[in-house]
């Protein structure tokens, strides 16, 4: 390929683009005047990649047109799959009654209602490992559907490693959609492409229910029906190859018609099982150059006191085996060129993988130089690609030098010693305690991974950020400016480490420089403290904040001896062998022996991320960086043991209030901040959420805090102080329809899964700490109460249209109709149903003058018939109106707005007046006003 002629620094041609950032800094400061200035400190580390309007680039990408599908390039293709039901039997190939071929506008269709996620239904088609593939489909939907075909890759040729996709994303599959259908809108084309695993065998076509909306509110199984399905391989030529990775993969602001600044995963993924080695950073998601050869990148720089360039090198994926390519860094001056460094990488070798590589800038101290990045190809077209260039040089300010958020996956507070435990299982824990300030009242947001650490990572509930589903089924907005996006535009590098399916490929690697997230089910502590301190060796001297994640003691238990054996009471008790899972013991759950067993493992496994984590603050202190740093120490939530009937946690017990019970949702936290006047060894009583953790470690590293977060810092509760201050609010959210309100005396759980029945419990959580008795039909007024905080944050906080419906004098019958809307989710009150003549039917027996409060499946204007009642016209929802409602019982039924659905347009555009704001902060959720 003939280079392209050399690209000029590139800051004379964007006017048009400061322009538009200039307007765009004008409406945040309008939104919010204390939103930080996204501005990297100048102690903060030199990224190449945020650079390149400065280089001199030489690249054949300048050459090329970037294309985001090969289908639109009319790339070579053999047709694998071509499915238009004209004589498909779903029957005959096993599939459910309800799924059947049918004659709309003149063709046959597949016409799909209220599908129960069947794993067999599709088709497996033969696939090579390393290939391009095209998936196609034409489909519509009346309503918001949340059925749909995706593609998914597995390691063999049945449908058995289907089941569990939801939890195994890129273990021995991955799977691809198109783009979600828009209701009403007549028939869609999309399509998906993707670049198969060296792992791929097979490719399986299935139908499956997509994630559902916050809590499934407005969710409708929806009738979808789709017309044409089509599965293509593709042979693209290198120039349609560079095209399409030209488009790939683009990091935040990065110039589409450059091509060069990427953030993904770019060796090729393999097994996610075994143990920790360096094949792992192949799942990492990192900032990255791409460079096809021959590509020259070159960043003028004064080379600061004591720097050092450390990057990563590797061939993407899309390289064919066998193609070689050579990197070099060279050091260019007037006087001419300096090697540096060099390397060459094969593809198809051992060693396809990232390799870390740190070049000692001391000698060019001071001096005016271009860095540049060379690549030639020695083999082949291959595709090399820089990993996260930087230079970094000595520290200086006065920020802490390393912020660290230690998260724990599935551990109860209650498990640990320094909250009262009788064991002793968490020593080092305990002595970050003595060194910190431990909370003992926290609840989690949600009761399992996901939307627990979206509200962690963005400052917002659950119901703003909507993340309800696993990785990239509901990924998180990327909309939301998240912890490590606040961190690395002030100057701070950012690395994330993690093994998690669950957080694989779900948009919490938004703002890490490297964010490493291997999903490995049977992970074990050690392959996370190997990779930390790995990170610690390498960043020692720099200014850092650190997402550091341990799996244990979620299920399966791995851990190594002692840990194994360490807390068995009974040496004749049953062996339980690792790694084990306590969702396959069957009928043996009910058996008290296994039971204790089970228990036993979960506290040793507690013990040994307690040791993992002792070993990484020991390697802190041995480099002379612990009492320096900035340390938070949390749980996203915890796990049933049986005390209520059940094991585990999370979505999976559908519409089970049993998992919102304390040993789920209340979670450790222990903050050890910086140098500074502050508390050491305290206790704070006060109830506090997960999430604000996300605004305490902002403050603690000198960070303006965004007022219109959610969450609050934790720092005005760091100090001695006399008073004690009021409990913020908890809302605990799930993806089954139950909900939980906490406070230090009260817990509130509503469970709207039955129309018209609404289960409610209530527990004095002082006096019953078990959560035994639901006094629900004893403490009216406590009950209604809480109700109404509950109903007022959905309004506050969960987009979508309400229906408020306040009746006469109860008890009465509820019969009426809303003309509009297809289907409603009844949080209380009369529940209401699909109507045979259209709209939606409440109908049921009312004791309450709170009728019906219900969410709409649509922001359209509806028309209530029947209820004899005033109709008030929708309008957005104002912090109290309800209480104001309910106190003055006058019959009528009001429409309400929740608040909009893109939160990020929101912070820009919604005006909060000064009334609101203090009912929110009252709530316990707003910033301000500590």
């Amino acid at each position: 390929m003939i280079p392209a002629p050399a690209v000029p620094a590139r800051g004379t041609t964007i006017m048009p683009h400061l322009l538009l950032l200039l307007l765009s800094a004008l409406i945040a400061v309008a939104a919010c005047d204390d939103e930080p200035d996204p501005v990297a400190a100048p102690f903060g580390p030199i990224r190449l990649v945020d650079r390149l309007n400065t280089a001199s680039i030489r690249s054949p990408l300048t050459g090329v047109a970037p294309a985001q599908d090969l289908t639109a390039l009319a790339a070579a293709a053999e047709e694998l799959l071509a499915q238009d039901f004209a004589a498909f039997d779903p029957v005959a190939a096993g599939w459910p009654k309800g799924l059947k071929p049918v004659p709309i506008d003149g063709n046959p269709a597949l016409r799909v209602r209220r599908f129960n996620d069947r794993v067999d239904c599709g088709w497996i088609l033969p696939a090579e490992p390393r290939a391009h593939y095209a998936f196609e489909r034409r489909a519509r939907a009346k309503q918001a559907a949340h059925v749909d075909f995706a593609v998914l890759e597995i390691s063999d040729g049945t449908l058995d490693d289907v089941r569990g996709v939801h939890t195994r994303p890129g273990l021995k599959l991955r799977f691809h959609w198109p783009r979600p259908l828009v209701p009403d809108a007549g028939w869609q084309e999309d399509s998906v492409a993707f670049y198969t695993t060296p792992k791929t065998q097979a490719l399986a076509v299935v139908l499956m229910r997509r994630a559902g909306v916050a809590g499934d509110v407005g969710a409708v199984e929806g009738t979808v029906e789709f017309d044409d399905l089509r599965v293509d391989r593709l042979r693209p030529t290198p120039d349609q190859t560079l095209a399409l990775l030209k488009a790939r993969d683009l990091a935040p602001d990065a110039d589409p018609d450059l091509g060069i600044a990427k953030f993904g995963q770019f060796p090729p993924l393999g097994e996610a099982e075994g143990r920790h080695s360096a094949f792992d950073d192949n799942f990492s998601f990192r900032r990255a150059l791409y460079a096809p050869p021959p590509t020259e990148l070159a960043f003028p720089l004064a080379v600061p006191p004591g720097a050092t360039l450390r990057f990563s090198v590797a061939l993407w994926r899309e390289t064919a085996v066998g193609a070689a390519a050579r990197f070099e860094v060279l050091a260019r001056t007037a006087g001419g060129d300096r090697p540096l460094w060099s390397r060459d990488l094969e593809a198809g070798t051992p060693q396809w993988r990232w390799h870390e590589a740190q070049v000692d800038l001391a000698e060019l101290s001071g001096r005016e130089l271009s860095l540049v990045f060379r690549t030639e190809a020695l083999a082949g077209q291959p595709h090399p690609v820089w990993g996260h260039p930087v230079v970094l040089a000595d520290v200086t300010g006065a920020a802490p030098r390393n912020v660290i958020l230690i998260a724990v996956d599935t551990l109860r507070a209650d498990r640990l010693s320094c909250y009262g435990y009788e064991r002793p299982t968490t020593p080092h824990v305990d002595a970050l305690a003595e060194d910190g300030v431990r909370f003992d009242q926290v609840a989690a947001n949600a009761n399992w991974t996901c939307p627990s650490f979206a509200s962690i990572f963005t400052g917002v509930v659950p119901s703003r950020h909507g993340v309800f589903s696993y990785g990239p089924q509901t990924p998180l907005p990327s909309g939301l400016r998240t912890l490590a996006e606040r961190f690395r535009d002030h100057g701070f590098a950012t690395q994330a480490i993690a093994y998690k399916p669950a957080l694989y490929d779900g948009g919490y690697e938004q703002g890490f420089d490297v964010a490493l997230t291997v999903p490995r089910l049977a992970v074990r502590g050690d392959d996370n403290l190997a990779e930390a301190l790995e990170w610690l060796e390498a960043n020692a001297t720099g200014r850092n904040f650190l997402f550091l994640h341990f799996d244990d003691p979620h299920q399966p238990f791995t851990q190594p001896e002692p840990f194994d054996t360490a807390y068995r009471r009974d040496a004749d008790g049953p062996e339980l062998s690792l790694p084990f899972s306590a969702h396959r013991l069957g009928e043996q759950e009910d058996d008290p022996a296994i039971r204790a067993a089970v228990r036993e493992l979960y506290d040793g496994e507690v013990a040994f991320v307690d040791d993992c984590i002792g070993r990484f603050l020991a390697a802190l202190r041995q480099r002379g960086l612990y009492d320096d740093a900035v340390i938070v120490f949390v749980a996203d939530h915890g796990e049933q043991l049986w005390e209520h009937g059940a094991f585990g946690h999370g979505p999976h017990a559908a519409h089970d209030a049993r998992m919102l019970y304390d040993e789920v949702v209340r979670v450790p936290l222990i903050v050890k901040p910086g140098p500074g006047g502050f508390a050491r060894g305290a206790v704070v009583p006060t109830q506090v959420r997960g999430f604000d953790v996300m605004p305490t470690l902002m403050e603690l590293a000198g960070l303006d805090v965004d007022p219109t977060l959610d969450a609050q810092s934790l720092v005005p509760l760091l100090r001695v102080r006399d008073d004690a201050p009021a409990d913020r609010l908890a809302v605990i959210e799930s993806s089954s329809k139950v909900l939980a309100l906490r406070n230090r005396a009260w817990k509130y759980v509503l469970d709207y899964t039955k129309l018209g029945k609404p289960g409610e419990q209530l527990y004095e959580l002082r006096e019953d700490p078990g959560e035994e008795r639901n006094l629900a039909r004893r403490r009216g007024d406590t009950l209604a109460e809480l109700r109404g905080q509950l109903l007022e944050y959905l309004l506050l906080h969960r987009p979508g249209q309400y229906l408020v419906s306040i009746a006469g004098e109860p008890p009465q019958n509820e019969w009426f109709r809303v003309v509009g809307a297809s289907s409603a989710t009844t949080f209380f009150g009369a529940g209401g149903r699909p109507a045979r003549e259209g709209g939606v039917r409440f109908n049921g027996r009312t004791t309450d003058r709170l009728a019906v409060f219900a969410a709409l499946d649509t922001l359209a204007p509806v028309q209530v018939e029947e209820s004899g009642r005033p109709l008030h016209e929708a309008r957005p929802y104002e912090a109290g109106t309800l209480a104001r409602l309910l106190e003055a019982a006058e019959p009528g039924d009001h429409l309400f707005l929740g608040p909009p659905a893109d939160i990020a347009a929101e912070a820009a555009l919604r005006d909060v007046d000064a009334q609101q704001l203090e009912a929110l902060h009252q709530l316990g959720y707003t910033g301000k006003g500590h």
